[in-house]
């Protein structure tokens, strides 16, 4: 077996020995304002904090010395894209809660993943480093090494700090119990395979029958309670189904439904419960609570009310869902969408953003629960996605696993709120990257933010002490894309370079949009020789960045080995076809 290298920023590998124990780094009056509440009655899992890692860690001063101990409600919606939303100009449907957070904080208006994959974009959000410096560069799975437990995190520093940390639902990074301060949190998979599924056994041992034009589908099953298609779908699967190679495609068109399980034992309801009761058990202390749903991620499935919530017929499909595209004319995911045609896209977009509607009733819940406890003042409460979904644009892309980085897929939500500090309804247009959340967090926290920290935090800028401007975006693929992102001249670019393999060798591809005049990226204009000073001065741009974070452009990377992270894989006809998650 060859072996795999990958190489890593000495700034990034020296955070595996220089983060402090900030239990040691705190000043006696932070630890008397909260003695008396640590003395309160607290769950059994709760009363006896794990020790923390006892690593020194070298200090950055945040940018102001927090007044009091703020709570954390971190949370996190998997494969939501920010143009799903109202409040970034899409008028499908309607979020209040999500709407409410925009009106209460700041939105961030160009906000971008790292990476369109789960664990490297998480691994990011959890320790402010960008991919090649944490090191997941692919879904965590049999063959790639999960996020090292090692790097700080908010999470971390907070729990040494005497904090209460709990994560709840997806994590997707390796072995949760590894870390102490998740040393009560399990990963939903094994909860949904285990408890929420008994649960749901005890209380609704029966699937209803099939409402009218909808077939009781065997996919999905282990959701129980009956998991339905409309017959168009169920049709579609079982004629793709005879075809052997179209096995991937059956999956994916397969788990676009409906799901007959009541939504109060749905997985994520369950999840989110036990997020709540978490922070009632914790209300008289400092906590943490990260709540991860994975929402609006295939399964594209939802459960009543939310699924009827949405008209099909009604959706505005993205302007260039009739593109034929020639870009992405061999791609799996774009073959995967001509197979839906417009009646299946709809179908698919409406299971989608039912399942936005759902999320942000979640939002709802918790916002509802900290006002109860008259926590909101007191509560930084941040809401994100790790990546995005390309919603029917470029011929109706199924999934994120394509050969491009589109911008339905790479731009993500991000909101913040903290009554009384952070300015309500502030809008922000400097780029906002994955590994932005940790320092900004911590700066807010009145926390150390570790030099390892690739990210910046946006507070200064928040608050107007630092010009707030577009600057540079960035977001990679581990295949080889990177994409970049900037205002030149008072117009918005994106610039992409992308390794395309096959089984004939491979070929690079640059794709060149002006955002400003043309949003939904319809027109490739690196040909048209009066935008090469653009396309010069992003480059330099990334040059810039790529110093700082150590990420080795297309033409460095070694083509060998390039590709196996453990779940990069081909189909039959020699296409890399990407990861399930």
């Amino acid at each position: 077996m060859q072996t795999k290298t990958i190489l890593l920023p000495v700034l990034a590998l020296s955070a595996i020995t220089a983060w402090e124990g900030a239990a040691q780094a705190r000043g006696g009056a932070k630890r008397a304002a909260r003695a008396q509440s640590q003395t309160q009655a607290q769950p059994a899992e709760e009363t006896a904090p794990q020790a923390a890692p006892t690593q020194p860690q070298r200090r950055v001063v945040p940018t102001t010395t927090a007044a009091e101990l703020y709570n954390v409600v971190f949370i996190i919606s998997d494969q939501m894209s920010a143009r799903a939303l109202s409040i970034y100009g899409n008028d499908n449907i309607s979020t209040p809660n999500i709407e409410r957070l925009a009106r209460e904080g700041v939105q961030f208006m160009n906000s971008v993943c790292v990476v369109p994959t789960s664990s490297p974009a998480r691994g990011s959000l959890l320790t402010g480093l960008y991919p090649m410096a944490h090191g997941v560069l692919n879904n965590v799975s049999s063959g790639v090494a999960p996020v090292d437990n090692n790097l700080p995190s908010p999470e971390k520093i907070l729990f040494a700090d005497g904090y209460a940390t709990r994560w709840f639902g997806k994590w997707h990074l390796g072995e949760i119990a590894d870390y102490p301060c998740y040393h009560s949190s399990t990963d939903i998979r094994a909860d949904s395979r285990g408890r929420y599924a008994e649960i749901r056994r005890r209380n609704h041992p029966q699937a209803a029958t099939p409402p009218k034009g909808y077939v009781l589908a065997e996919a999905n099953a282990d959701q129980g309670y009956g998991f339905y298609q409309t017959e168009y779908l169920y049709n579609l699967t079982k004629r793709l189904a005879e075809d052997q190679s179209n096995r991937h495609i059956v999956k994916d068109i397969g788990s676009i439904g409906r799901y007959g399980v009541p939504a109060d034992l749905f997985d994520w309801t369950q999840a989110v419960d036990e997020g709540l009761d978490f922070i009632r058990a914790n209300k008289d202390r400092p906590f943490m609570a990260t709540i991860s749903v994975s929402p609006p991620h295939p399964a594209f499935a939802i459960c009543e009310p939310y699924y009827s919530m949405v008209d099909p017929a009604r959706i505005k499909l993205s302007p260039s869902f009739g593109e034929k595209s020639k870009i992405y004319a061999n791609d799996s995911q774009y073959i995967m969408g001509q197979y839906l045609g417009e009646q299946g896209i709809r179908e698919k977009m409406r299971c989608y953003y039912a399942q936005c509607l759902f999320v942000d009733d979640m939002i709802g819940r918790i916002l509802a629960t900290l006002d109860k406890l008259d926590l909101t003042r007191k509560t930084i409460v941040v809401f994100t996605a790790d990546h995005g979904d390309p919603l029917s644009s470029h011929g109706g892309l199924y999934g994120k696993s394509i050969d491009g980085l589109v911008e339905e897929l790479v731009c993500t939500p991000a909101l913040i709120t903290l009554p009384g500090v952070i300015p309500a309804g502030k809008k922000v247009v400097a780029h906002f990257h994955s590994a932005d959340f940790a320092p900004t967090l911590l700066d807010y926290l009145g926390q150390s933010i570790p030099s390892s920290m690739q990210g910046r935090s946006f507070r200064p800028i928040i608050e107007g002490k630092e010009k707030d401007v577009v600057g540079f975006g960035y977001t990679m693929r581990p295949a080889g894309a990177r994409n970049i992102r900037g205002e030149i001249d008072g117009r918005m670019y994106s610039y992409s370079k992308v390794f395309v393999l096959g089984d004939n060798g491979s070929k690079t591809r640059e794709e060149l949009y002006d955002l400003t005049a043309d949003p939904c990226q319809m027109k490739n204009v690196i040909d048209d020789k009066k935008f090469a000073p653009i396309k010069a001065r992003m480059i330099a741009q990334y040059d810039a960045f790529n110093k700082r974070v150590g990420d080795q452009m297309i033409e460095n990377l070694p083509q060998k080995g390039l590709l196996n992270y453990g779940n990069l894989k081909k189909n039959k006809q020699g296409e890399y076809i990407g990861s399930d998650d």
